[in-house]
């Protein structure tokens, strides 16, 4: 995908999570990310190690998958589709990361890595705010969903339930958008 620098922040304009962006932040994000195409399995993220780097799904489809408790291989949670964030917090954070992150088949991603994230937030503080509400929303989904699952072990003892509810995070992060679109692809095959 040969993208010119209007093509980006067009494509950015109508991300829900990018919406509360300026055209002019949108204009300097996107010339602050690295843009590159990879071929299928190109692993962007692997569960464990630490990342320093965010991206953005321009173009194809990445798959997440993270080990399964108590079995061996790697559990798939979610298909990302063009204009899905991943690694965000990677930005802020230098932990080990959540899950794996792999193309299914060619992909076309923006790279943020968090020395360029440092410098762009210090020279606009608009961008870093807008940035710091993306990630506070992500780790309030994160909290409330871990506070349902403990409260439900801790009421029935149920720890395939609890790793059942932290599954369930991924459909969190799917945002409002790809929910109503789930929801329509179920109805259209149920008639």
């Amino acid at each position: 995908m040969k993208s010119t620098l209007s093509d980006i922040v067009s494509f950015m304009h109508r991300i829900p999570d990018l919406a509360n962006f300026a055209e002019e932040e949108l204009s300097l994000l996107a010339r602050a990310m690295s843009v590159g195409d990879f071929p299928d399995g190109h692993q962007f993220i692997t569960e464990g190690e630490r990342g320093d780097t965010s991206y953005l799904l321009l173009q194809g489809d990445v798959h997440v998958t993270r080990r399964s408790e108590g079995q061996r291989g790697a559990e798939f949670v979610e298909r990302l589709h063009a204009g899905a964030m991943f690694g965000l917090l990677a930005l802020i954070d230098n932990g080990p990361r959540a899950a794996t992150c792999k193309a299914h088949g060619p992909v076309t991603v923006a790279a943020l890595p968090r020395n360029v994230f440092n410098l762009l937030t210090n020279a606009n503080a608009s961008i870093g705010q807008h940035f710091q509400f993306l990630i506070a929303r992500q780790l309030a989904r994160d909290t409330r969903i871990f506070n349902q699952a403990i409260q439900e072990v801790m009421r029935t003892g149920n720890k395939s339930q609890f790793y059942g509810i932290l599954r369930a995070v991924s459909y969190e992060y799917r945002g409002p958008e790809r929910r109503l679109e789930e929801r329509r692809s179920r109805a259209d095959r149920r008639l």
